[in-house]
């Protein structure tokens, strides 16, 4: 029951930031298309950066300090990239150079800023195609003190997200 208060309680603190996250867009904390813009081009056909980055943040999202192991990472890369034919070393090396991946220690990695983690896992789940049962279940972490800043972010995101489709 409580979990389930705390829930209600965010949801409209997730209406009034919209507005919120809709200016951090504008301010480009979040990731923009100009770091993107400076890899290499074999590196966004197919949108695989940008795919790759919605990947690692949902993954990162459940981890308990939001870094995820190195091997992992190197796995959910691979999924991206499919039967395409790029190093995932090289694809690794750009995010970092471009300032949205760093190495935490030798053997995990995370987005240089939360605000980043936030943004790419809101359009992981704008992605899915069972929103409301993600939803449903991701909402019981916010009442979890260690994780409903983590989820919060996302769901600000997410809102605001909403409201430019709506827009």
């Amino acid at each position: 029951a409580h979990a389930g208060q705390t829930c209600e309680a965010l949801l409209p603190r997730i209406e009034s930031v919209a507005e919120e996250a809709q200016a951090l867009l504008r301010n480009r904390v979040l990731p923009s298309p100009p770091a993107l813009a400076a890899l290499p081009t074999h590196l966004k056909r197919g949108d695989a950066a940008r795919q790759s980055l919605i990947a690692l943040a949902w993954e990162m999202s459940w981890q308990p300090d939001e870094a995820l192991d190195l091997q992992r990472a190197f796995q959910l890369l691979n999924a991206v990239r499919g039967e395409r034919s790029y190093s995932l070393e090289d694809l690794y090396d750009h995010l970092c150079r471009v300032g949205m991946l760093h190495d935490v220690d030798r053997w995990r990695t995370a987005f240089q800023r939360p605000g980043q983690r936030a943004y790419c896992a809101a359009l992981a789940l704008m992605q899915r195609g069972d929103q409301m049962a993600t939803l449903a279940g991701l909402l019981p972490q916010c009442g979890v003190a260690d994780r409903h800043e983590r989820w919060a972010t996302v769901l600000i995101s997410l809102a605001g997200m909403l409201g430019v489709e709506r827009g």
